[in-house]
């Protein structure tokens, strides 16, 4: 995973020593996280985020531009959970010595992710633009000790912008494309805990000022 990490690195590069524009990109966003397996009943609302990084555009002709980035971003959720007694057995199992009560809470959950999106945009009527691409992230676990989606984040995403006279008003969406399983344990009772990172998809709103 770590070379696919440094093969797009690479590629982003190359768009940045051929690049016509970059600038600096800040915004916020909100995310929905979901979790395929878990313990216990758990709801998840959104939570905000902000997200600062450096974009390079490539173009190609007056309709059609590539694009690369490299960002460091928040994503937050909060979390409501229950457990029952048979689900205190399960997390023991998972997590032996650990304290079940401490599911029966809500709490706020956060994260940060250094990504890279590449992609591509395309030029509509007037300043209005559409674009899409794919994005690779990696969860820097030890800034909270919280491991709120899988380490390596695949996701798929869309945009909408706007070019201005100050920069490009962005609106984005990430997919999240796959969760991790972060336990697993087999036990004599005949049934199998496994829980999961859950997936992380986001709508964000940013600002792109240009060098």
């Amino acid at each position: 995973m770590l070379r696919y990490f440094i093969l797009l690195f690479g590629i982003a590069l190359y768009f940045n020593t051929h690049a016509q524009n970059s600038g600096l990109k800040i915004g916020a966003n909100t995310t929905w996280h979901s979790q395929s397996e878990t313990i216990g009943k758990n709801s998840f609302s959104p939570g905000i985020g902000f997200t600062v990084g450096y974009i390079q555009q490539w173009t190609v002709n007056q309709k059609l531009k590539f694009n690369s980035e490299l960002s460091l971003s928040k994503y937050s959720y909060k979390l409501s959970s229950s457990v029952t007694e048979e689900d205190f057995d399960q997390i023991e199992a998972v997590s032996p010595g650990w304290n079940p009560n401490i599911y029966n809470k809500s709490t706020h959950l956060s994260g940060y992710y250094i990504e890279l999106p590449i992609g591509i945009n395309y030029m509509l009527l007037g300043n209005f633009y559409i674009g899409g691409g794919y994005q690779i992230g990696y969860n820097i676990f030890e800034l909270t000790d919280e491991l709120i989606g899988p380490q390596w984040a695949h996701c798929l995403y869309g945009t909408l912008g706007f070019s201005s006279k100050i920069g490009d008003i962005v609106l984005s969406y990430k997919y999240g494309l796959n969760e991790d399983e972060v336990a697993s344990k087999r036990q004599e009772r005949g049934w199998e805990t496994v829980v999961t990172s859950g997936k992380n998809s986001s709508l964000q709103l940013s600002l792109i000022i240009p060098f």
